[in-house]
């Protein structure tokens, strides 16, 4: 669903999981490493996209996907 074309909603983009949607993440480690940077992040999922999931279980779907394709404990 494309972001920003369901005007007449509340929330006009779709919350997803990590890894599933639209947002490079591998260019903003990318980046962030190349800064050298050694802080905190924190990354929200702000609404479950999937009535039928828990918030639980969409975390634990962004957890696994941080936890493989970039080696991090979440």
């Amino acid at each position: 669903e494309p972001m920003g074309t369901e005007k007449k909603q509340k929330y006009p983009v779709k919350f997803v999981e990590r890894g599933r949607g639209r947002l490079d993440f591998k260019s903003v480690f990318a980046a962030l490493s190349k800064i050298r940077y050694q802080g905190w992040a924190v990354i929200e999922l702000d609404r479950v996209p999937d009535k039928t999931e828990t918030p639980k279980a969409a975390a634990e779907i962004s957890c696994a996907y941080l936890e493989k394709t970039f080696g991090l404990k979440v």
